[in-house]
Formats: structure tokens, C-alpha cells, sequence
């Protein structure tokens, strides 16, 4: 018999939900993978369509106490306990007991425990595609969200494009349409080699940067 693995980590009520939510956007389940010096999350959509890897450095952490172990978690659980917390600043315990196998989860005076999912039963990308994307916008997460949230009351297929000088998102349509510039003036960076076209389904889009609407800045990178 092995030896029994140890993990603690505490953090933030507002930063773990902003994990799963943003998780949520695309999938059910998702593999957290606790390593020395970071979380890490990678995850594909049941259409193989979208993919979301997130790295989330220990430091962010208040406590980050762990033997390197690998937990499928069902987000929805994960968000209801989160949702208890009396605030974002409120501090969220997750431990796990790998002899019992099971996740608990502190808040305040609530604990919950949670049965993780079988690691066979989710989606887990063998291989993190390799791209190189010359072209990137940087800007503000609620300056994004904006200008997708219009583009919801058109049409399901979103128009992003980039030159040296914009980046626009546009929805055309017979009777209605809806096109939003911005000025690499009004803009955080903006480099584009070469003018940049793609089309996205709303369907993937929007939800995700909906869930980063107080984001900063949120940067997109096209290859052309």
C-alpha cells in the first residue's frame, strides 16, 4: 500500500469562484491539478470545440500545503459551496482524504464533503495544442463584455477582427447589425503584423467573457 497523500490549500471565496465559473462556461467536471508550485486546469468541451487551460500560482493562496495530487471535481457542487460564503474575502479550506477518498470543503462554520468524480469518466486534453499567435489585443475584461453582450441581440456568430490600428467585433445581418471599434488609442497594447479575421459561435464566446466582465485586462491572440 502506498503512502497517503496530503492536501490543503486555503483561498479566497471570490477567487475560487471565478475558477469555476469560468470553468462552468465550458464543462461539467474538470481535473484539478495540484502541483507544488501552482493549480493547474486544463479542459475541452464535449464538442471538442473549446478548450480552457488555466494556471493559478500558489502564491495566490493564503495556504498552499499539498503532496502534487490530480482531483476531478464536480464544478456545481464546488460553486454551491462556494456560494455560501458571506463575502469574496470570505476564506474557502479545501482538504482532501485520499484514504476515504473525499473532498472537504470549509466555509465558516459549514463543512461540506464532496465524493470526487471518476477520472475516466472526464475529458482531459493528452496534448496542450502548441500555436504561435502573432497577433494580440490586450484591453478592458469589461470594455470585451460589452461589446459581446451587444452582439447577443443580433446574431449567434460574433466577427472579430485586427489591423495595426483597431480590433473590432461585429455581428452583421440584413436587418440588423452591430460593429464595435476600438482605436489601438483606447486600447491597453495592440500588435498585428498582418490584418486578422475570425468568427466565433456566441454559444462560446459569451458566457466566458461574461465571467470576466471585472477582469482588468483580458488579452486575445489570433494567428492568422
Amino acid at each position: 500500500m502506498g503512502l497517503s497523500k496530503m492536501l490543503r490549500v486555503v483561498g479566497q471565496s471570490s477567487m475560487l469562484r471565478t475558477i469555476v465559473e469560468t470553468l462552468m462556461t465550458q464543462v461539467e467536471e474538470a481535473r484539478f491539478d495540484f502541483l507544488d508550485d501552482r493549480l493547474e486546469i486544463c479542459a475541452v468541451d464535449a464538442a471538442n470545440v473549446a478548450m480552457i487551460k488555466m494556471e493559478v500560482d500558489a502564491t495566490l493562496f493564503e495556504t498552499w500545503d499539498l503532496d502534487e495530487t490530480k482531483i476531478v471535481m464536480e464544478l456545481a457542487k464546488l460553486r454551491e459551496v462556494l456560494s455560501l460564503s458571506s463575502s469574496g474575502d470570505e476564506l474557502i479550506d479545501i482538504g482532501f482524504d485520499d484514504v476515504a477518498n473525499r473532498i472537504n470543503v470549509t466555509v465558516g462554520n459549514i463543512k461540506r464533503t464532496i465524493s470526487p468524480v471518476n477520472e475516466n469518466n472526464v475529458r482531459v486534453p493528452k496534448r496542450v495544442p502548441d500555436l504561435t499567435l502573432e497577433s494580440t489585443v490586450k484591453m478592458s475584461g469589461a470594455d470585451l463584455s460589452r461589446a459581446f453582450r451587444a452582439a447577443k441581440h443580433v446574431g449567434e456568430i460574433v466577427h472579430l477582427s485586427m489591423t495595426s490600428e483597431e480590433f473590432g467585433v461585429n455581428v452583421p445581418g440584413t436587418t440588423d447589425a452591430v460593429d464595435v471599434q476600438y482605436p489601438k488609442s483606447e486600447l491597453e497594447s495592440l500588435e498585428c503584423p498582418e490584418p486578422v479575421n475570425s468568427q466565433y459561435s456566441l454559444t462560446y464566446m459569451l458566457e466566458l467573457v461574461k465571467k470576466l466582465d471585472n477582469v482588468d485586462s483580458i488579452s486575445l491572440a489570433f494567428g492568422s
